[in-house]
């Protein structure tokens, strides 16, 4: 038996080495389900659903290897002279505990690491046609037609004649994209040819006020999760400490170096509102 659950423990740790990597390498979540992004003929979901599978059979396999060998682990835990634990026992919570500590402070060297992903995850191609909106990806054909100025009929006619299938109005533009082989961007650009909201929708592809291009200042998005507060008060020439204060007036808690993204994603808002809020912000205090 233990040589089965060593093997099955041993195959699990390569799968999750493969899949921790991919995910570590892989793009945002924007950019890969906008353009259907693939990688060793395998989607971000497949991926992820993959690591969280053998996560659990790790933890499985791993638990039962511990039950197996319950007498070796508690020889390793104890000390030998001593009713205290062991020497390597002690050493290796320590580390265990100052890894944890580190990652969570977001301290050297951990870190670089983070940031060495977030760099390579930013650096895969990003899609021609930006999003016109934040999860335009997850939008059913009903969202569609709002956004685009169409009626559901016309969008479902669209869609028909550039043989796009669809099966119902409440299926999502990635859900039809997957189906279709192809991705939500192209099925967007097909769709923005015939758009009654074509001044509303550009300003989204990167030019204008307002949607996922531009500079902050202009109250744009592009990247825009990816950037640290620090780097927003900057821009918007706040001062960092003013900048704290002003979410914290609106019950958001944040640090200098923490990511727009993982701010808005704490308190369920996206990153264009959390600028918003300091714009505002130092309206209130010039005046």
């Amino acid at each position: 038996m233990r040589k089965y659950i060593s093997l099955f423990l041993f195959w699990i740790i390569i799968v999750m080495a493969v899949t921790g990597f991919v995910l570590y390498i892989m793009p945002h979540g924007r950019v890969a389900y906008w353009t259907n992004w693939h990688f060793l003929g395998l989607d971000k979901d497949q991926w992820t659903a993959l690591h969280t599978i053998f996560a659990f059979l790790m933890i499985f396999f791993a638990i039962w290897h511990i039950i197996l060998n319950w007498e070796a682990l508690l020889n390793y835990l104890k000390s030998k002279t001593s009713i205290l634990i062991s020497k390597p026992s002690l050493v290796t919570i320590v580390i265990v505990i100052l890894i944890a500590i580190g990652t969570i402070l977001n301290l050297p060297p951990f870190k670089t690491v983070i940031d060495l992903g977030e760099r390579i995850k930013d650096s895969w191609p990003k899609p021609s046609v930006s999003l016109p909106a934040f999860y335009t990806e997850f939008f059913d054909i009903k969202k569609m037609s709002t956004l685009l100025g169409l009626t559901t009929e016309e969008v479902l006619k669209i869609l028909n004649n550039e043989g796009i299938k669809v099966e119902s109005e409440e299926e999502t533009l990635k859900e039809i994209a997957k189906r279709n082989k192809t991705s939500p961007a192209h099925i967007y650009q097909l769709l923005l040819k015939y758009s009654k909201n074509q001044t509303e929708v550009s300003a989204g592809r990167g030019t204008g006020k307002g949607g996922m291009g531009g500079s902050v200042r202009e109250g744009g998005g592009a990247g825009l999760g990816r950037i640290t507060l620090k780097e927003i008060c900057s821009q918007l020439e706040i001062d960092p400490k003013t900048c704290i204060t002003i979410l914290q007036n609106k019950g958001i808690s944040a640090t200098l170096d923490d990511r727009l993204r993982n701010i808005a994603g704490t308190y369920g808002i996206n990153p264009v509102m959390i600028v918003e809020i300091l714009k505002e912000g130092k309206e209130k205090i010039e005046k």
